[in-house]
């Protein structure tokens, strides 16, 4: 894969630039604050479809101003690829490949793959499980287009689910058959999701190892342990016997939202 050139229109401080870039390795040397970070981000949108720093999309508009669209040309097993990201103030965020908008965002996720290495990637280690979850999805949705569609089904779900935990104690009244028919389908989607998470684990096991050995020159083992409940065979009488918690702190406590990874080193 080869990334040809880059325009970046009212994307942060970048109000119109374009880039050409080598087939080779390519540095980007400028002032603080100058928008190189902002590049690099503009090239993460158009492989994830979002920004790796801002949460929200209208973060990324030029200021004073109400839309952003970034392009990029690219060379993908030798075939041309032009993938357009736009995104206006109030309306929906979208994705072009050739000039075919796309239905969904998500079906452009792992078509172009890519690595960032920042320095607030040690958060991964100090901070908390949430961002290591996000590490580990954003790696296998980029190599598996289910994963991410069921992980997509469980966020919405979990939402729902949590949504309405909170009306059963506003209201007083409760549903249980409705709040049953979400336990089913999030207790379904933690067992295939964590099921795909333990798999990247075994695949990933012996590379990390390999490539850490000639770091270290040997001198140290290193793993990544993945911590679920979602794999256990009780798994579903374990997410039904939470239920009392749950409505009392109107949250859902068991599935793979609850998950971690654990980065050992040594024996």
């Amino acid at each position: 894969m080869l990334l040809e050139s880059l325009d970046l229109i009212q994307f942060k401080n970048h109000l119109k630039t374009s880039l050409v870039f080598s087939p080779q390795i390519n540095c980007l040397l400028g002032l603080n604050g100058s928008g190189k970070t902002n590049i690099l981000d503009g090239i993460h949108y158009l492989s994830l479809t979002k920004s790796a720093v801002q949460s929200s999309d209208s973060l990324n508009i030029s200021h004073g101003l109400d839309f952003f669209t970034i392009k990029g040309k690219l060379q993908i097993e030798g075939k041309p690829l032009e993938v357009r990201c736009s995104f206006e103030s109030g309306k929906k965020k979208q994705i072009f490949q050739n000039g075919k908008v796309l239905d969904k965002t998500s079906e452009h996720v792992g078509l172009i793959p890519l690595v960032l290495i920042a320095p607030d990637d040690t958060e991964l280690i100090k901070g908390g499980s949430e961002g290591r979850r996000k590490f580990f999805d954003g790696l296998i949705s980029q190599l598996d287009r289910g994963y991410l569609d069921q992980l997509i089904r469980y966020h919405h779900f979990l939402k729902q689910r949590n949504a309405l935990l909170k009306q059963f104690a506003e209201t007083g009244r409760r549903d249980l058959t409705l709040l049953g028919s979400y336990d089913q389908e999030l207790i379904r989607l933690s067992i295939l999701l964590a099921h795909r998470r333990a798999v990247l684990m075994q695949e990933m096991g012996p590379v990390l190892q390999e490539y850490y050995e000639e770091i270290s020159l040997g001198r140290e083992k290193v793993e990544v342990i993945y911590e679920t409940e979602a794999l256990r065979e009780d798994f579903e009488a374990y997410f039904l016997s939470l239920r009392q918690k749950d409505l009392a702190t109107k949250n859902s406590n068991a599935g793979i939202h609850k998950d971690d990874f654990e980065f050992r080193i040594g024996d």
